[in-house]
């Protein structure tokens, strides 16, 4: 029976559309998914070969693939504290922090794991709390974790926040663009802290 299921072209799909939402967005182009659920049936189920066949697709490399899936909790905080190179001195208060986003670790309840889709990581309350960690995390007021401006800047607290930058984006948008530019000629003068968690709180940052 499981051989059954396993061969069905419904089953195919199904994976197919999983993968494909994972590694390319949350509604995966029908081509793509018609062409990762043939692989699928052709190798038996072969999960290498479906996944190549979607990072090596053209919708894979589209420009409306580019940056559209938003990150997860636990994605959000493991890519701000690897771009400001941040030393964890105890990470139970990091897996506090995660759960606090709503993504507790190892604690899903139904056995088809935590979403893929954005709707269930971004809403006005989320992306608020998303903010403050951002805030506390660039001011070292996060339990168990340090960073140091200067040594990410070489030097230069305002190089960090622009390391970060480097790093993590491809581009800023317009208006995350705009923002920073306000801050920087706002007074009194924003601190390197202050500058550097506008770009961890950003929308820009929230995708991965």
């Amino acid at each position: 029976m499981l051989d059954i299921v396993a061969r069905h072209p419904s089953t195919a799909r199904f994976i197919a559309t999983k993968l494909a939402r994972r590694l390319v967005s949350d509604t995966p182009p029908k081509t793509l998914v018609d062409r990762a659920a043939k692989t699928f049936l052709q190798t038996d189920g072969d999960l290498r070969a479906v996944v190549q066949t979607i990072v090596t697709s053209p919708e894979f490399f589209s420009p409306t693939a580019m940056r559209a899936k938003i990150k997860s909790p636990f994605e959000f905080i493991v890519s701000a504290l690897r771009a400001t190179d941040a030393n964890v001195v105890d990470s139970a208060p990091i897996v506090g922090t995660i759960a606090q986003l709503g993504e507790p670790l190892y604690f899903c309840l139904p056995p088809t794991g935590y979403p893929d889709r954005a709707d269930a990581w971004v809403n006005t309350g989320v992306l608020f709390s998303r903010m403050n960690i951002a805030s506390s995390l660039a001011s070292n007021n996060l339990n168990g974790v340090k960073i140091d401006l200067a040594a990410l800047g070489h030097g230069s607290p305002a190089a960090a926040r622009d390391r970060v930058i480097a790093q993590t984006l491809v581009d800023l948008s317009p208006a995350t663009r705009a923002t920073l530019e306000k801050l920087m000629t706002s007074q009194p003068t924003p601190t390197p802290a202050q500058s550097l968690a506008v770009v961890l709180g950003a929308p820009d940052f929230q995708r991965r």
